[in-house]
């Protein structure tokens, strides 16, 4: 339960407490855990690119992470690369693609909700300017808060171009 709530490091595990039932570890229990180089760990369907790839965790591959919570709950499950539990580098692969290069065959399509639609595609173009990956945009909370409040204007105002 420690290693996996703790991005898999044990070291990590002694900077780590419990607020109700929540699990929280600290910040220096993170820096701990990425100088172990145990920390990579999560669900692949959920994971960033970046992280997919083995590269150091940051703030900006949490978000990404977010937009997959949000992209498969507004397609109701249905995301392409969700068969990839456990394999990385599979997971990887057709998770870029989706992404940067099919967003609107592969991922657009599968969402209803005209309101999460354009929430994906603001936070999409946030991730993948440009349809690209590289060079690594560093998204922000702010300029993450600032995608959804442009999808709602563009949602609320009948336009996806804003």
């Amino acid at each position: 339960m420690w290693q996996s709530a703790c991005f898999g490091s044990p070291h990590a595990r002694e900077h780590a407490w419990y607020h109700g039932t929540v699990l929280i570890c600290s910040a220096f229990g993170l820096q701990a855990a990425e100088r172990s180089e145990q920390w990579a760990t999560g669900t692949p369907q959920f994971m960033a690119i970046h992280t997919l790839m083995k590269r150091n965790q940051d703030l900006s591959s949490e978000l990404e992470s977010l937009l997959y919570v949000l992209l498969h709950i507004a397609t109701g499950g249905r995301l392409l690369w969700k068969m990839y539990r456990n394999d990385q580098r599979e997971a990887y692969a057709v998770k870029l693609t989706a992404m940067a290069v099919e967003f609107e065959d592969q991922i657009l399509t599968r969402i209803e909700s005209p309101l999460l639609k354009a929430a994906a595609i603001h936070l999409q173009e946030l991730f993948f300017p440009g349809n690209l990956y590289y060079p690594r945009v560093k998204v922000t909370v702010q300029a993450f808060q600032r995608a959804l409040e442009t999808a709602s204007a563009s949602h609320s105002s009948g336009s996806l171009a804003d």
